[in-house]
């Protein structure tokens, strides 16, 4: 495979040999390198970026953190999910942590799992945590594979503010 191959799969690892003797081919190569070297970066960069936007934890109203899930819902994405909301409850010394699966079509048995803990670190932390947005298939789909709820659900994200302001106010 030839550099321009590498750098279309988006490897950036790969470095051209710069044992050259003609001065130009060797400052060329050397460019290359550098110019890989920043690609590396940016694409680590964008990559973060997009992590933080898929998993967007949000400060709603003082001590109540929402984070609302959207698209498909992959066990990676589950757990960068519960590294988000736990980041922000500690951030603003949270007081609720509502997860928002309005936006999800379907959860399996993996994701389901990793949504659970999530939800039971938010207490961990001192936060009470609150579930919104299970749709009917969903609903169903967790009963069958036996999951045990031991916080609270709610069926919109504004039900669970509702929620949050009761529990902020008591």
């Amino acid at each position: 495979m030839c550099m321009m191959e590498y750098i279309g799969s988006g490897d950036y690892s790969r470095r051209v040999s710069t044992d050259y003797e003609l001065p130009d081919v060797k400052l060329f190569t050397e460019t290359i390198n550098t110019v890989m070297g920043h690609l590396k970066r940016s694409d680590e960069e964008l990559q973060d970026l997009i992590k933080e936007l898929a998993t967007p934890a949000i400060e709603v109203m003082e001590k109540v953190v929402v984070m609302s899930l959207v698209g498909r819902l992959s066990s990676d994405r589950a757990l960068d999910a519960m590294e988000a909301i736990l980041n922000k409850s500690d951030e603003i010394k949270g007081k609720v942590g509502i997860v928002d699966i309005t936006g999800v079509a379907s959860i399996d048995t993996a994701v389901a799992d990793n949504i659970i803990k999530t939800m039971e670190s938010i207490k961990l932390v001192g936060a009470v945590p609150v579930l919104t947005g299970i749709s009917a298939k969903t609903a169903g789909n967790l009963v069958r594979i036996g999951v045990k709820f031991d916080f609270a659900t709610v069926s919109t994200l504004a039900e669970g503010l509702d929620y949050a302001i009761k529990i902020l106010n008591n």
